[in-house]
């Protein structure tokens, strides 16, 4: 069987943009006006959803030069697009913004975000369902088939948006060291084991056994991909009283950090999400 491979390795790259009133002279350039008229649907829709609000930009169209071509890789349906985006929209950037204002979520958004049609295969049968390049570029698979009342896929692709987020917010502010204590067993083999072996040793999932910053933001994805009831019932059916111990601990610091760092308080975010994925799969949105 395929497993899921979430990789996402993320860092905030902030420019610096300065204007001056020097009269350089008159150019010779001349710049045509920007018509929205001239937009595709799909177009004006991710210019007034995503471009305007975010400043981000959704590449659809194929380039070459933006995928990786050792891949077989197809690009999405145009009428996938719009749909998809707003599924988006409603499961990650609306419910940040509700939780946490508009000023943060342009703060720290990815500034692109490309759209692969296919699913992205790799070599040790693992697929890959999103990357981050930088914390500045995105990279969704799957669009083709991606449907929302498939409340697996539907929230597989939530748990990327969060994990990729969470990675974002711990490079700008960095959590607790202690986070770091708290289970030991790191390994780059993490795909071999099974979400349950990882969570008899103190992992929420097989990927947080990758790294503590993987480990960290695993924990919030997951969480906030999971509503209060079903997480509890997730962490006191382990069986070791050691790795229950150690994932209270570890749920204790992210949500601390949350809350002191972004004055979110993941408990009440996690209900929001929980109702959010209920009314995505009932088409209520």
């Amino acid at each position: 069987m395929k497993r899921v491979l979430l990789l996402l390795v993320c860092a905030l790259s902030v420019g610096l943009f300065h204007s001056c009133s020097e009269d350089l002279g008159e150019s010779g350039i001349e710049i045509p006006e920007f018509n929205l008229k001239d937009l595709t649907p799909t177009d004006l829709y991710i210019y007034k959803n995503y471009t305007k609000p975010y400043n981000v930009e959704v590449i659809y169209r194929w380039k070459d030069s933006e995928t990786d071509v050792a891949k077989n890789l197809v690009p999405p349906e145009e009428e996938k697009v719009e749909p998809f985006l707003e599924i988006l929209k409603t499961v990650w950037v609306d419910p940040y913004v509700e939780e946490a204002g508009s000023n943060f979520l342009k703060g720290l958004i990815p500034k692109q975000i490309l759209l692969i049609g296919s699913a992205s295969y790799n070599p040790d049968e693992t697929v890959t369902q999103g990357t981050a390049e930088g914390g500045r570029k995105m990279v969704l698979y799957e669009i083709n088939s991606f449907s929302p009342q498939n409340v697996t896929k539907l929230k597989r692709f939530i748990h990327v948006m969060h994990h990729e987020f969470a990675h974002i917010m711990h490079q700008q502010v960095a959590y607790s060291r202690d986070y770091r204590t708290i289970t030991t067993g790191y390994s780059s083999s993490w795909y071999l084991r099974s979400n349950e072996y990882a969570q008899e040793r103190g992992f929420i999932t097989n990927y947080a056994m990758s790294a503590p910053d993987e480990d960290f933001v695993e924990m919030i994805a997951t969480m906030l991909t999971n509503n209060k009831r079903d997480w509890d019932i997730m962490i006191n059916t382990i069986k070791s009283e050691d790795a229950r111990s150690a994932l209270r601990k570890k749920e204790a610091i992210v949500v601390g950090y949350l809350k002191d760092v972004w004055d979110i308080d993941l408990y009440h975010f996690q209900a929001k999400m929980d109702e959010v994925i209920k009314n995505v799969v009932l088409g209520d949105y």
